[in-house]
């Protein structure tokens, strides 16, 4: 299958001789190369698979689906890829295999988005991902979650895997709990990706309000107010 996919080969199978024997207790897992980029597939079979955190935030279905067994393999940054684990290339690249695996692998139900606790359906999945590699948005809410911060504004939750801040947009932009997910999956198409000390601090956002941004690093947020 992996052999099928654009630009993707096994670039190490740890298993000795292809008909090795491998105990159902034995991990197994391949290094796969994606443009020049190893990542780590675990939890293959005959092994354990991986465990699935419980989600904190649920995209295309409900909780009320969540009875059924599921096994879960994972897809993670190879060790020399560790520093670079958060920046985008390795990040649009490991999600670009990603989606490729949740189309071909037959039965694929849920993709799990660890460091913001989220679970997509897997056809969401791909969709949402494959549109943004092709140009078009940052795929929050999916990649980032939200909630409703202790003083009625919004809150991102995932958002400091890219940026090391989280997003708090403030209550005066949070009237409307709709409008203000859609201004803060803006927001973030925006600024995802820059380095703190680089952000900006004002931000027109198209077809929409101008938002200050100011950074509180003791709490580690970004804070998206009016001007």
């Amino acid at each position: 299958m992996l052999a099928k996919l654009d630009r993707t080969s096994i670039s190490f199978d740890p298993t000795p001789e292809a008909d090795a024997s491998i105990g159902q207790d034995e991990e197994r897992w391949l290094e796969v190369l994606k443009d020049g980029l190893t990542f780590d597939l675990l939890g293959l079979a005959p092994g354990p698979g991986v465990k699935a955190l419980e989600p904190r935030h649920r995209f295309g279905f409900s909780a009320a689906t969540e009875n059924i067994a599921l096994e879960a393999i994972g897809l993670f940054p190879g060790p020399h890829l560790a520093e670079g684990a958060h920046t985008l290339p390795v990040v649009r690249t490991m999600l670009a295999l990603g989606a490729q695996l949740a189309s071909a692998i037959e039965g694929a139900r849920r993709i799990f988005w660890t460091p913001a606790g989220c679970a997509l359906e897997a056809s969401l999945f791909e969709r949402l991902i494959s549109a943004w590699l092709d140009g078009g948005a940052f795929p929050a809410p999916g990649l980032v979650g939200f909630e409703p911060s202790d003083d009625g504004g919004l809150r991102s939750d995932g958002l400091a895997f890219f940026t090391d801040r989280e997003l708090v947009v403030s209550p005066q932009l949070c009237v409307d709990r709709v409008a203000a997910s859609r201004l803060a999956s803006r927001i973030i198409h925006e600024i995802v990706g820059f380095a703190t000390q680089d952000m900006p601090q004002m931000l027109q956002i198209p077809g929409g309000p101008t938002v200050a941004l100011s950074d509180e690093p003791d709490r580690g947020v970004m804070v998206a107010g009016p001007v």
